[in-house]
């Protein structure tokens, strides 16, 4: 059985214009209509506040609850949500987005000795310290 020279050519123009992608215009890329990269930016277009507003940098030991009657988990600070929560990841590797007022950051106290202070006590303090 051979195959007519109309079954190649069906086949060929079967896969032309198909590449496997979706060209519908969504926004499944991150990019808005103008083509810019719109990821991880608020939904007005600004970047979040970088940690160094909260007085925070990344990789610094932090301590978060999920709800404010469990115990306290370990982890470090990675960078803001678009939604003003703070990134944190997990002693496991887990990235949480945890609101600022269930997060505690390590500081040392007035003799040296490791504390947790809250996280909007520092932010306070910080800004307090960027007006002047």
């Amino acid at each position: 059985m051979t195959a007519g020279p109309d079954s190649s050519s069906n086949r060929n123009s079967q896969s032309e214009g198909t590449s496997g992608r979706n060209t519908s215009g969504s926004n499944a890329g991150g990019s808005n209509a103008d083509g810019r990269n719109t990821r991880g930016r608020n939904a007005d277009g600004s970047l979040p506040e970088p940690l160094e507003h909260l007085g925070l940098a990344p990789g610094e030991p932090v301590r978060f609850r999920r709800r404010p009657n469990e115990r306290w988990h370990n982890g470090t600070a990675v960078a803001r949500e678009r939604d003003g929560s703070l990134a944190v990841r997990d002693g496991k590797g887990a990235s949480r987005a945890i609101p600022l007022d269930l997060v505690e950051v390590k500081a040392s106290g007035p003799r040296g000795a490791p504390k947790w202070e809250p996280l909007l006590d520092r932010a306070a303090r910080i800004e307090q310290l960027r007006l002047l």
